[in-house]
């Protein structure tokens, strides 16, 4: 999945934006005069370095555009003067536009569609919800015998997820509003303030695409995935902020406990499925597709032996690409799952894939053709009718023309 590579090109964003405030404080420091318009200085190549690895991430996800918002903030608080906001803003920019511009209009060119989505208003649901009470609580109380336990009570769930939510936020907007308005001030602890801003941002984002754009999406853990990074890193923050700060260490001696206490019981409790995951992923089986599944199936040998003109219609087209090397069409469907709604066609596109595979051009592979719901099922048999069944095994099936 794409989440691990976007979570890295975040994270180096991160700490390339640390660097970008780091020497450009020292730099304004030293001379008040320097203007990135103006003269070469280190810092620029930090703050572009920066628009480059947020491009990256907006091309792995389109999530990203939280990070833009994220960094965009973060240059219109931090900074001292409009000069250099508005300067460093076009910096960043003009470093992050050309990659995403280049990759909306290829998709343009290609597909009709530059971002692939569609503007359509669908609200959230109750698995929405429930899913993300589950997987909030399943990161907060990773041992499952132990979280259904402890979680008995959705609502106070709700209630504590919204306590340390209103404090994240109050602490993120006071930290970034002290420094605007008050600019003289020391620049705040900046990894941290930024982890803060991401998660409203991310947040943000992914609600805006349930609402608007992706109706598929949910809060599954892949999803939540960017959010539990950075609330891991502003707690080892805070736990840093509070022993190193005398002054707070002796008025507090009592949250020094509560915090070491938060990150070991954290550290605890996440050790069983992290020796759980361990084992998993040294299993013989695989995860994903690199599953036994998919390198030991008879149907995926089928689909690699065939010509590499053939056209092969799939429900399964990520699998098939990887291990047939072969371009996969996406089967015709009576809903968009992007969108909730009808497409319409249906009748229209399985006519055309049943004269494709007809003309002996083209072949349809169904996976795990049994053991889908009865709607799909029907949409199966309709898509299959008058085909010839080539290959059937392990569960999946593979249609040709007649021979």
């Amino acid at each position: 999945m794409s989440e691990p590579l976007y979570i890295f090109f975040t994270l180096a964003a991160f700490l390339t934006f640390n660097i970008f405030t780091t020497e450009h404080t020292e730099s304004t420091e030293k001379d008040s005069k320097k203007t990135p318009w103006t003269q070469w200085s280190p810092w620029w190549t930090s703050l572009a370095v920066t628009g480059v690895l947020t491009s990256l991430a907006y091309l792995t996800r389109y999530a990203g555009l939280a990070l833009l918002a994220t960094f965009l903030v973060a240059i219109l608080l931090l900074q001292n003067n409009w000069k250099q906001r508005l300067a460093n803003a076009g910096i960043f920019l003009a470093s992050f536009l050309p990659l995403a511009l280049a990759w909306s209009v290829r998709n343009k060119l290609v597909t009709d569609n530059a971002t692939n989505r569609t503007f359509v208003y669908h609200p959230l649901t109750e698995e929405h919800l429930n899913t993300f009470v589950y997987n909030i609580s399943e990161f907060l109380i990773p041992i499952e015998s132990l979280r259904r336990v402890m979680v008995k009570d959705e609502t106070a769930l709700f209630i504590l997820v919204g306590i340390i939510a209103l404090a994240l936020f109050a602490w993120t907007i006071s930290t970034g509003l002290k420094k605007f308005f008050q600019p003289n001030n020391p620049m705040p602890e900046v990894l941290s303030f930024i982890s803060g801003l991401y998660i409203f941002g991310y947040l943000a984002s992914i609600v805006s695409s349930m609402l608007f754009f992706d109706q598929a999406t949910k809060f599954k853990l892949r999803i939540l995935a960017p959010v539990y990074v950075s609330l891991l890193a502003l707690l080892v923050y805070f736990l840093y902020y509070v022993i190193t700060n005398r002054a707070a260490a002796k008025q507090s001696r009592i949250s020094i406990f509560f915090l070491s206490l938060l990150s070991f019981s954290i550290l605890f409790l996440s050790i069983p499925k992290t020796y759980a995951s361990i084992q998993s992923l040294h299993s013989g089986g695989g995860q994903g597709f690199a599953s036994f599944k998919w390198y030991d199936s008879e149907a995926m040998n089928y689909l690699a032996g065939l010509p590499a003109e053939t056209r092969i219609y799939t429900n399964q087209p990520g699998a098939v690409y990887l291990y047939a090397n072969h371009p996969a069409l996406v089967l015709p469907d009576l809903v968009d799952a992007v969108t909730g709604l009808p497409r319409g066609n249906f009748e229209e596109g399985a006519r055309t894939l049943q004269a494709d595979v007809l003309s002996g051009q083209a072949v349809l592979a169904l996976f795990d053709a049994g053991t889908q719901s009865a709607e799909i099922q029907a949409m199966y048999d309709q898509i299959a009718a008058n085909l010839h069944l080539a290959l059937q095994a392990q569960g999946d099936k593979i249609y040709t023309a007649q021979p």
